[in-house]
């Protein structure tokens, strides 16, 4: 597997910079859902959470119940899932008196939940599990921890263990183990796929007894950042269908596609939904996967929906067959199975207006006439045999661009890495690609995009093979042909800009260009900002490449600075707005390609680096807050304190009346605070450690302001021993 962990300094740090008081941010959600039709009781880690009071999500079916408690790191509180929730990922925002924050993604589920329990770090500390199915809400909290669970398995019995986590939520990279009741193990599971790097393990038991499945975390150099390290398990022995013979079909057709896996005699039912924003897993920039950004239906029975049928089955296979209405919606959609227990989720299709044909049909065509074909054009395929090229020929225009892009990885396809190759009629390679952006797994996209402008007319020829010469009947592609010219594509950090009411903020917009548009100037601006809002627009210069770092995988992404000013007079609020940009060379020409910017959810400790796990969102919002004259702001950002031994924590204060009393909130057990001295302008704490703290924490001072919190810049403390200390000298 192709590991890209590196160490980024957290991203709090970057909005601190940007805005004197910490905006809300959430950093792990804990449980990451919980079954349809239960209340959950939830904690979110963040920073600048003390004034939340709320929560907003994509679906009506899911409510935030209430508060329990908040503080500048945590917030609890209960959400209701609807028992008609869609299920899967479900995108969640907390809202309150310091603005919204960013969107991270919640969970509905379909079977009974589990909550971890500790301590469940051995064989012998096992988490006993029964009734299957049941999902399991778990967290590996630091980089050594391991889970165990431990079941009883009868003979005969197949069990599927499904671990979630990076499209779901987490930031764990993680594996599992299957051993038996000695601890010999039985199966191991890394990465699910080439493009899925969470693990998936199934098992018919031949001896009845009792098992253990463990979680694991991926402990080299580069692993990932505990913060986040949540997962669920889900137990079950629903059917899997691994990959669809066809990814794809044409409005007012019939797709037919043969699927794939493991007990599939057992399904009675198939459908499609249309995808969801939440469930858009392998969304990057670019992308050439077609995007419907509107909001999500209100609830999870108003998602667009097509029942299909199951015309014949064994344990290995399934055919069906689904008949699309010429109105149905474009874009991705999900395809499901059902089985008695529960529900099979099965990947992705795409269905697309434009014309579609089989590899067979075209090849037939090539072998004829050879007249020109109809464009746009969807040719459907597999590269069926190891070491399979599939070449097509185009006829085509000098002067008029051609865009050759593939829908496999992006559709969750679990096998195929395409390369695209150019020829002309004497076998001259004229054009390659191989990734639209290279990275792994996670935040790379295999799926292969071509641009090609011919100097002459006459045919050229198109091959499509996978890059390590690899086939089977997993290998399936969906071939889009089409007149195109390059672009580029925008999107803006974060999704939620905070501003005071007459003050100022920056938000981040960063450009993607697509291969062959180059060396190119692209004006930025701003549109559908409220009355007494202002951005001055602003230009990538043509020398900035969307181009691979020195590493091979890093990005190195063109990216403005856009400020924003408030006016004193604009009412406290959330306001839609849009950014949008075109290239500078178009700007007197009537068909001019404005391209708007979208604002999307990311996952990942490496998200200012890379093209990680993300979710495009249906738009960027302004959330303009009232102005707090309070300040607390620590003097020092970290803090070293040694046991026994006191130490001093100096806040500036500004507007705070002397009367209102300073807390310093996160105060674990084994450190005391007094307070010093105090004026208006400056508190000083003396703090003492009196036995060890096992990690880090973060100290926040606050003040209680009647109807909100004044909070001043987390400062994160570290407790040595006085024998480290000495010994470091």
């Amino acid at each position: 597997m192709r590991r890209v962990w590196a160490t980024l300094a957290a991203l709090p740090a970057l909005w601190a910079t940007l805005w004197a008081v910490e905006p809300p941010r959430i950093e792990k959600v804990f449980p990451l859902g919980g079954q349809r039709g239960t209340d959950v009781e939830v904690e979110l880690s963040g920073s600048g959470l003390i004034n939340i009071d709320s929560a907003a999500f994509d679906s009506n079916d899911l409510t935030w119940k209430k508060t329990i408690a908040a503080g500048p790191d945590k917030v609890t509180g209960v959400i209701s899932i609807g028992s008609a929730a869609a299920p899967g990922p479900h995108i969640l925002q907390l809202r309150g008196q310091d603005g919204n924050s960013n969107s991270v993604l919640f969970n509905a589920g379909q079977f009974p939940a589990r909550r971890e329990s500790e301590p469940n770090d051995s064989r012998e500390q096992a988490q006993v599990l029964s009734g299957f199915p049941l999902e399991v809400y778990g967290e590996l909290a630091n980089r050594s921890e391991t889970d165990f669970y431990a079941f009883d398995a009868g003979a005969g019995e197949r069990l599927a263990f499904d671990l979630r986590s990076l499209e779901h939520g987490s930031n764990l990279e993680c594996k599992m183990r299957l051993v038996d009741s000695g601890g010999k193990p039985l199966l191991f599971s890394d990465d699910r796929g080439d493009f899925d790097e969470t693990p998936y393990l199934e098992y018919r038991f031949t001896t009845s007894g009792r098992y253990y499945v463990q979680v694991d975390q991926y402990h080299g150099p580069r692993a990932a950042d505990p913060k986040n390290n949540t997962y669920i398990l889900r137990i079950s022995s629903l059917p899997k269908i691994s990959f669809s013979s066809n990814l794809g079909g044409q409005t007012g057709a019939t797709l037919r596609a043969r699927l794939t896996g493991q007990d599939l005699q057992r399904i009675d039912r198939v459908f499609l939904t249309k995808a969801r924003l939440a469930e858009h897993f392998r969304f990057t920039y670019p992308n050439t996967i077609s995007l419907d950004l509107r909001p999500d239906p209100a609830t999870g029975e108003r998602v667009e929906r097509l029942s299909g049928r199951v015309t014949g089955s064994s344990p290995d296979h399934a055919d069906v067959e689904f008949a699309i209405p010429s109105g149905a919606s474009t874009g991705l959609w999900r395809l499901w199975g059902g089985a008695p227990e529960g529900l099979i989720e099965g990947g992705f299709l795409e269905i697309s207006r434009e014309r579609e044909v089989s590899e067979l049909e075209v090849s037939k065509h090539d072998a004829g006439s050879g007249a020109p074909r109809q464009e746009p054009l969807v040719i459907r395929g597999a590269l069926a045999q190891p070491k399979e090229r599939d070449r097509f020929t185009f006829p085509v225009q000098a002067g008029k661009t051609m865009h050759f892009h593939v829908q496999s990885a992006q559709l969750g396809s679990p096998a195929l890495d395409s390369v695209l190759e150019l020829h002309d009629a004497k076998g001259k390679l004229l054009a390659a690609n191989d990734d639209v952006v290279t990275g792994a797994a996670s935040f790379g996209n295999p799926d292969s995009s071509l641009f090609y402008t011919p100097k002459e007319d006459g045919p050229i020829q198109l091959t499509i093979r996978d890059r390590l010469g690899r086939g089977g009947a997993s290998y399936a592609y969906r071939l889009h042909a089409a007149y195109q010219r390059p672009l580029f594509q925008l999107w803006t950090l974060p999704d939620n800009v905070i501003v005071e009411r007459s003050g100022s903020v920056e938000f981040k917009v960063r450009m993607a260009r697509e291969e062959g548009f180059d060396k190119e100037e692209v004006e930025v601006w701003v549109e559908g900002l409220p009355a007494g809002v202002t951005a001055q627009p602003a230009k990538f210069r043509a020398d900035q490449a969307w181009e691979l770092g020195g590493d091979g995988l890093q990005m190195i992404t063109p990216e403005l600075a856009l400020s924003i000013q408030a006016s004193a007079s604009l009412p406290v609020g959330t306001y839609a707005f849009q950014v949008k940009g075109a290239a500078g060379n178009e700007k007197d020409d009537p068909q001019r390609r404005v391209v708007s910017a979208q604002s999307n959810l990311l996952i990942g400790p490496l998200t200012n680096l890379f093209n990680f796990v993300r979710r495009p969102l249906p738009g960027i919002t302004l959330t303009v807050v009232e102005p707090l004259a309070a300040k607390l702001t620590p003097k020092v950002s970290t803090l070293a304190l040694t046991i026994g031994e006191e130490q001093a924590m100096e806040i500036a204060l500004s507007s705070l009346p002397e009367s209102i009393p300073i807390e310093l909130k996160g105060l674990p057990e084994g450190v005391s605070a007094r307070l010093a001295t105090r004026d208006a302008t400056r508190a000083v704490f003396r703090l003492t450690p009196t036995a060890a703290v096992p990690a880090p924490f973060r100290l926040t001072p606050a003040a209680n302001l009647g109807t909100r919190w004044a909070a001043g810049n987390a400062v994160q403390v570290t407790v040595l021993r006085k024998n480290l200390v000495a010994g470091s000298r």
